[in-house]
């Protein structure tokens, strides 16, 4: 892969990331906009929320993939690259970030998205399976005791940088890559969260 293709195929992950799945599952399945109903947002929660749980699973597995399919694909084409060691860490990162950033901010929708949970554990899976499996577990206890999934999503992505800097052995350029987007990737889910977290607080009021 020359340095040309590996921003052709970051621009094509944005692409891929920006494609509202759940919103035209919506259309499709049950001719509704979703962005019309429930909490307004495009993503599979809100596509459970509105047409039914059993098409939750569905819609969450198309995000996931958006974010895993192009690190898998390119990850072959990077490790025979023929880019410094630097360049390749880059391009890795770059086509991490880059599906979620399109799922967040959507070309197809005028730079609106979703929340970017399904996306980011795809690409994360594919990176840092460890890490993300971590994360998962993290969100599967939080949802057990709160039953609110924004909330699960809010602690899974707070857990991941812990969990990546509390795991040795990587080479000094990589942990601040990676570690690097790690954090950002944790920093963007937070915010797109911060209603759900500011809704449960005070639901749960003082006491």
């Amino acid at each position: 892969m020359t340095p040309l293709a590996a921003g052709l195929a970051v621009l094509g992950a944005y692409a891929l990331g920006g494609v509202p799945f759940s919103l035209l599952l919506g259309f499709v399945l049950k001719g509704i906009d979703i962005r019309t109903r429930g909490s307004g947002n495009v993503g599979a929660t809100n596509l459970g929320r509105v047409c039914g749980w059993r098409y939750f699973p569905l819609a969450f597995a198309l995000d996931f993939a958006k974010g895993f399919a192009p690190l898998m694909f390119a990850a072959p084409a990077l490790a025979v690259a023929p880019m410094g060691r630097a360049s390749v860490l880059a391009a890795t990162v770059l086509l991490a970030l880059a599906p979620v950033a399109g799922h967040l901010y959507s070309p197809f929708l005028g730079f609106r998205g979703g929340k970017g949970v399904a996306t980011t554990a795809g690409a994360l899976s594919a990176l840092l399976p460890l890490e993300t499996a971590v994360a998962a577990a993290v969100w599967f206890a939080v949802f057990a005791l709160t039953r609110t999934v924004g909330v699960a999503s809010s602690a899974a992505a707070a857990a991941l940088p812990p969990a990546f800097f509390l795991c040795r052995g990587r080479p000094a350029d990589e942990t601040a890559l990676v570690g690097g987007l790690c954090v950002l990737l944790s920093a963007l889910v937070l915010y797109r969260h911060r209603s759900n977290l500011k809704e449960y607080v005070a639901r749960r009021g003082p006491g």
